[in-house]
């Protein structure tokens, strides 16, 4: 198990990703898990890949949050593309 940083240049956040076993400082929740650390960075624990897309849909809501654009009709695309390029990101270092 390894960390491994990942930048959305777009809104300045840094994702810390971490497969496998829970570290030490997070909270095991069985599957994985979300965890924001301020406005700009947060972690992301996976047992696996199965439950990579789970938590991406958790770093697209929380990065679209910190930015004041809440989930609605209007705002729907840019939820779904900022999804789609959290996880290829995630996937890519998973």
């Amino acid at each position: 198990m390894g960390r491994k940083k990942i930048l959305i240049p777009i809104y300045n956040v840094t994702i810390t990703l971490w497969v496998g076993k829970c570290p030490n400082h997070l909270e095991d929740s069985r599957l994985g898990g979300f965890y924001p650390i301020d406005s700009v960075s947060c972690e992301v624990w996976v047992k696996d890949r199965t439950h990579l897309l789970h938590e991406a849909f958790h770093v697209t809501v929380w990065i679209m949050n910190e930015k004041g654009c809440t989930l609605t009709n209007e705002s729907d695309e840019a939820y779904a593309y900022l999804l789609e390029y959290v996880y290829k990101n995630l996937l890519q270092k998973c």
